[in-house]
């Protein structure tokens, strides 16, 4: 059993000390303390959207919309701060989950890791902690503005691959899966609309950037609004239970049909048994009327 784990714990150490590098590194070039404010708004909601993750009927896992607050905290904070939030938003929640030890680490690591490396690459390609086009996009020229939603994108990018590479990786080393089957999964498939769906990533950090100087309960804006996407997991879990009777009742009716197949044919064996005059009497019948209804145009 030791042996067999060996590889895996392995891997996420790989990826802890890749974490630890990259938000070491962030510490180097971070910026300025964002405040306490921001600290709690962004880890309480991150870490009540990992909670809120729903079990997706498609190859059992899980699927949150963590990667609205995953996204708005490198580009408004920068890489150290950003990993910091995350990295504490998701020991809390993977915590109050119970998760297994080395799934605890894992999904803290290649979360850390993940953000840390979407802030660095924002900042290589010209962002701005907060980018400009947050708070006056109307008086940029657009060049800036083109850059800075390039270097949001490529972020994204940065992200996503990141992320779905290592639980790829996790799952071809742990489960002993085929990384062929690993990369047709919609881990990596979903990546062009993951890129897409960050825009709300960006319409959240501009809403806390709209009300970050906002005074009195002005302030709690923010939080008022990122609150109902923790709700959303309400409407997803509906979905799935939907989803999930819809295949259990197409699989009964398949079942249904089978089992009336063989009770005919069983009917049939059996009177063609006991009257040899009758004996393939019922297929011939059978065979004419399917073609008396295929020339009368009937469906199937």
């Amino acid at each position: 059993m030791m042996l067999k784990r060996l590889p895996i714990s392995a891997f996420v150490a790989i990826v802890c000390l890749l974490a630890a590098a990259m938000l070491t590194w962030a510490w180097v070039l971070r910026e300025p303390f964002p405040g306490l404010w921001a600290v709690f708004v962004f880890a309480v909601v991150g870490m009540l959207i990992e909670v809120s993750s729903v079990q997706l009927r498609l190859g059992g896992t899980k699927g949150s919309i963590s990667f609205v607050t995953e996204l708005s905290v490198p580009i408004l904070f920068g890489g150290f701060w950003a990993g910091l939030i995350v990295g504490f938003a998701n020991l809390a929640s993977q915590g109050l989950r119970n998760k297994e030890p080395i799934r605890f680490v894992f999904n803290v690591a290649q979360r850390v890791l993940s953000v840390v490396c979407a802030a660095l690459v924002f900042k290589a390609l010209g962002g701005q902690f907060p980018p400009p086009i947050l708070s006056h996009v109307r008086s940029l020229p657009f060049e800036e503005i083109l850059r800075e939603l390039v270097a949001f994108f490529a972020a994204a990018m940065a992200y996503f691959t990141i992320n779905s590479l290592a639980v790829a990786a996790a799952v071809v080393i742990h489960a002993g899966r085929p990384a062929r089957e690993i990369l047709k999964s919609p881990t990596l498939m979903n990546l062009g609309y993951d890129i897409g769906a960050s825009l709300l990533a960006l319409l959240a950090a501009w809403t806390y950037v709209a009300f970050d100087q906002a005074v009195g309960l002005g302030r709690f804006v923010p939080l008022v609004i990122f609150l109902p996407i923790v709700f959303t997991r309400h409407f997803y879990a509906k979905l799935n239970t939907l989803q999930h009777l819809y295949v259990e009742l197409d699989q009964a009716h398949e079942k249904l049909e089978l089992a009336l197949r063989e009770q005919l044919e069983m009917m049939v064996r059996s009177i063609e048994a006991r009257d040899p005059y009758t004996s393939g009497h019922s297929r011939r019948v059978s065979t004419l009327s399917k073609v008396i209804a295929m020339d009368l145009g009937l469906d199937s």
